[in-house]
C-alpha cells in the first residue's frame, strides 16, 4: 500500500476498539464492518461506501469484516449493492447481463465499502427516538470511520433524510435527481437512496440509481 501511516483496516481495528470501550457495547454483538479488502477498494474508481442504519436484528449482515461474522450474510441486501457496484465500475450495463454466478459477486463487494450507523442492535424493532439517541452517541465515531475509510461517493439507505444533518451537522445544499436527494459533504457526493433490502424490485433500483449516478445534478454537485 502506499498510503504513509496506518493501514485503513488497522485504523479502522483501533476505532472499534475505542468505540466499543467508550460506548460500553457487548463485544459480540458488535458488528465490524467497513472496508473488506483493502487493496481493492485502493484500486477502486470511484470509491464507493454503502450506509445503513444498523445491523439486522435477526443477525443477517449485508457482510461484515470480522471474520467470526461473515458467514451471517444478507444475501438480497449484498446482491442488490453488487449489481449497483457492478453497474457504477462498468459502464451500467443492461440489468440482465450483469453475471450472477455466486462466484462472481465477492470480487466486486471487495472493491466497495459498507458501514452501519451503530453497529449493534437492541434486539427488536428500534423506535426513532432511541436510534437517535444512540446516533448523537455514536456521531464522533461515525464520522471517524468515514473520515478513515475515504469514499468518493456515499450511498446511503437510510430511510430518513434528516439523519444526513445528525451525522455532517445542518445547512446540507441539497439537490434533486429524479426524485432522488443529492448533496456533496466535503469530498465526497452523498445519494439518499434506498436500503438495498428494500421491497421493490431489483431491476427497478438498478434502473433508478444508473439515471442518479448518471445524472447531470449529481456529475456536477
Amino acid at each position: 500500500m502506499s498510503e504513509k501511516g496506518p493501514l485503513k483496516k488497522e485504523r479502522l481495528e483501533d476505532l472499534f476498539r475505542r468505540w466499543v470501550f467508550e460506548t460500553g457495547a457487548v463485544r459480540s454483538r458488535f458488528h465490524e464492518d467497513g472496508i473488506f479488502d483493502e487493496e481493492a477498494y485502493a484500486a477502486a474508481d470511484p470509491k464507493l461506501l454503502f450506509v445503513a442504519r444498523e445491523p439486522n436484528r435477526t443477525g443477517a449482515q449485508v457482510f461484515d469484516t470480522a471474520a467470526r461474522n461473515r458467514s451471517h450474510i444478507h444475501l438480497e441486501s449484498a446482491t442488490r449493492i453488487y449489481e449497483w457496484a457492478y453497474g457504477v465500475f462498468n459502464g451500467f450495463p443492461e440489468f440482465e447481463d450483469i453475471p450472477r454466478a455466486p462466484s462472481d459477486i465477492p470480487p466486486v463487494l471487495s472493491k466497495v465499502a459498507f458501514m452501519h450507523l451503530v453497529k449493534t442492535t437492541e434486539g427488536g424493532v428500534t423506535v426513532p427516538e432511541g436510534f437517535a439517541r444512540r446516533l448523537e452517541r455514536d456521531r464522533k465515531f461515525i464520522l471517524d470511520q468515514i473520515d478513515i475509510i475515504a469514499p468518493d461517493v456515499v450511498v446511503g439507505g437510510l430511510g430518513d433524510f434528516e439523519l444526513w444533518g445528525r451525522i455532517f451537522g445542518p445547512g446540507l445544499d441539497v439537490k434533486t435527481t429524479y426524485g432522488t436527494r443529492v448533496f456533496r459533504h466535503r469530498e465526497m457526493k452523498v445519494i439518499d437512496f434506498y436500503h438495498p433490502a428494500y421491497r421493490i424490485s431489483g431491476a427497478a433500483l438498478y434502473s433508478l440509481f444508473q439515471n442518479v449516478f448518471r445524472s447531470k445534478t449529481f456529475r456536477e454537485l
